[in-house]
């Protein structure tokens, strides 16, 4: 019995093989930043920690909203294309997203308008010319990195991407904590700056092979498909983007960076769910793209599903005894004890929000991008405006509430569009 399930689930099994083959190293570097947390704490203020994962929040954020799920239509257009039409569209996509944040971060500097941007979305005071000239290169990594990792996967280049992950885990979060073991400094700045120093390192030589298959000649026709493509999500971007943010604004604005460490250990535990999920969906994303038959996609969409919201509902329980045993034990100091009664709730959020992403990705798939849009968009200003409700009497769990019910909504309405188009034949 046990052998036929494993041999059904497991062995058998494309999606689980190949997303067991790409994610072993590529979880294990996302899960370093929950599996090192106790060390960071041991050399990070509650303050400093807040602030940190608000700056990291500020660049992952922003990047991925300005890049207009660039990335994504460069996966779903790329078996479209062959041979030096397909270097163009390489070519033409990545020139876009560099085109996009140039129009848009250069008259910022220029004109000093991202201080004002950053002093409105941190209340507590910090100096930020420190940081300047660190974000700047750090936002054109972190959008660049996405496109980078889905041609690695798209192009089903895995020893590659699973040797970029392997880079990335031995340089990164181990080579902080010896930074902040032996110099006595501020310990924001110094794990800021050594994470995206080596993080733009890394991607400018593993984007290599990616430079190597473009083909260097700028392509109006495919120029305009993206366009077509991406322009849906320009308003949906700048309203996640918002939404992404309005988290850590609202709690600063409210409360202060204490409150703001507690919930940045939080939500860096349970988005450890989400971040796995972007890996599985990417594994995933090749062998769904391929697929051409309708229904049959919508079929395997709503299994996928079902299998993750099982899978993450045991890692969540998971992650939330090992969270209690370490600050049982005193290895996760007791001043973050309240993050206990939030994480639940913040777990249960991130799988809401994982499946939703399973759902979007069939909305693309069918260019029925409006309606994800629609949903999306609603969702988060729903959202936003829940927060302000709740946050300024609940605090964090305010948060976390208005994430749950927010996600929860939006998964219904994905799924009654999907059938929708199901049953119309789109």
């Amino acid at each position: 019995m046990l052998k036929q399930l494993f041999k059904k689930y497991f062995s058998e099994n494309q999606l689980v093989r190949r997303t067991t083959g790409l994610l072993s190293i590529d979880i294990l570097q996302k899960a370093s930043n929950f599996l090192l947390l106790p060390f960071f704490l041991r050399f990070m203020s509650q303050e400093e920690y807040g602030l940190y994962g608000y700056l990291v929040a500020i660049v992952t954020v922003l990047s991925s909203h300005l890049i207009i799920n660039l990335h994504l239509v460069q996966g779903k257009l790329f078996y479209e294309y062959e041979g030096k039409a397909r270097g163009r569209l390489l070519f033409t996509a990545s020139g876009s997203l560099i085109l996009i944040l140039t129009f848009i971060l250069l008259p910022l500097y220029m004109f000093n308008l991202d201080d004002d941007l950053i002093r409105l979305m941190i209340r507590n005071e910090f100096d930020y010319e420190k940081y300047r000239w660190a974000i700047l290169p750090a936002l054109y990594y972190a959008a660049f990195s996405l496109m980078l990792n889905n041609y690695m996967l798209i192009s089903e280049k895995i020893k590659l991407f699973q040797l970029y992950n392997l880079a990335r885990l031995i340089a990164i979060n181990p080579g902080s904590l010896l930074v902040l073991l032996l110099l006595s400094y501020d310990t924001v700045w110094l794990r800021f700056i050594w994470t995206y120093g080596w993080e733009v390192i890394l991607v400018i030589l593993f984007a290599i092979p990616y430079f190597k298959d473009m083909h260097f000649k700028w392509d109006k026709g495919i120029a305009t498909r993206l366009k077509a493509l991406c322009s849906p999500f320009v308003i949906s971007s700048i309203i996640s983007m918002l939404f992404q943010l309005s988290d850590r604004f609202v709690l600063d604005k409210y409360r202060n960076l204490s409150d703001m460490g507690i919930y940045n250990l939080g939500i860096t535990i349970a988005s450890v769910i989400y971040m796995i999920n972007v890996s599985v969906t990417n594994a995933y994303l090749p062998t769904f793209f391929k697929e051409q038959d309708l229904k049959v996609n919508y079929k395997k969409t709503t299994r996928v599903s079902l299998r993750l919201f099982g899978i993450y509902s045991l890692f969540a329980c998971f992650l939330y005894g090992l969270t209690f045993f370490l600050i049982r034990y005193n290895v996760i100091a007791d001043s973050y004890e309240q993050v206990l009664f939030v994480l639940p709730w913040l777990l249960l959020g991130q799988i809401i929000l994982a499946l939703n992403s399973v759902y979007g990705y069939f909305l693309l798939y069918i260019e029925k991008i409006n309606f994800g849009v629609f949903v999306s968009s609603a969702g988060n200003l729903f959202t936003i405006a829940l927060y302000f409700i709740f946050v300024p009497v609940y605090g964090f769990l305010g948060i976390a509430i208005s994430m749950m019910v927010s996600g929860g909504l939006m998964l219904g309405a994905n799924i009654w569009f999907s059938k929708l188009f199901i049953k119309k034949g789109t």
